[in-house]
């Protein structure tokens, strides 16, 4: 269980904003975000999230990785965003982003763990064999300048509420998003699309059927960076 900032010892919600503003200052997003950071929107996210571990409920990642998608891709060197629904199979060695579980139980009463959705997977399968089995570690995306977005920062049984917890911060991330110039822009799924018209980059691709049948989704990236004189994603390393 990833709660160590909020298990150790019983953190007030300010001391736990002040430990994750010292985290994101190195990357830049601390500067890029600054009034979001220190907004009432921020601090109710975080007295939600320490309610929920009172309670004893479970949200993944913890306190100490749920910005580890920013950190690993520091704002000045973003020049690719993909935004996803829900992603990955790959919790412990990707760049943060949750992996989606949900519990349901059966009418005898029985909890039954649901799959997580492996849109991780499928982005890979779009660049791959189809059938081709590695072990992959987004980070080697993040640290070229891949950000890759997850629509809930954190999540746990209930993910939509938690998708509606973080749903402040998207205006201002978007926005400073913008700032960065005509950067491609990848939306992967429904929730991720309805976003579009908040970007103003001329260049997005949109994937809404299943990821894996779009294999071509990271040569279109790269042509954009290459036309754009910027050095292309080495995407399968």
């Amino acid at each position: 269980m990833h709660t160590k900032i909020m298990e150790k010892k019983e953190l007030s919600t300010p001391e736990i904003i002040k430990k994750i503003q010292e985290q994101l200052e190195s990357s830049g997003w601390y500067d890029a975000m600054r009034f979001w950071w220190i907004s009432s929107e921020f601090e109710k996210i975080i007295s939600t999230l320490k309610m929920y571990i009172n309670e004893g409920k479970r949200w993944v990642p913890g306190a100490a990785k749920m910005f580890r998608w920013m950190k690993e891709c520091p704002y000045d060197k973003v020049k690719v965003v993909i935004v996803v629904e829900d992603v990955s199979s790959f919790i412990e060695s990707n760049t943060g982003v949750p992996l989606h579980i949900d519990i349901e139980k059966t009418p005898e009463g029985k909890e039954i763990k649901r799959k997580p959705l492996p849109l991780a997977d499928d982005l890979l399968k779009g660049i791959m064999d189809q059938d081709e089995e590695k072990s992959y570690n987004f980070i080697k995306w993040c640290k070229q300048g891949v950000l890759i977005v997850p629509l809930s920062p954190t999540c746990r049984i209930s993910g939509a509420a938690h998708y509606q917890l973080w749903s402040t911060m998207y205006p201002r991330l978007w926005e400073v998003i913008n700032k960065k110039g005509d950067i491609p822009v990848v939306l992967v799924k429904d929730r991720a699309v309805s976003y579009e018209d908040y970007f103003s980059s001329n260049n997005i691709r949109k994937i809404v059927y299943p990821i894996w049948k779009d294999k071509t989704w990271h040569i279109w990236v790269n042509d954009i960076l290459k036309s754009q004189g910027k050095t292309p994603i080495n995407w399968v390393i």
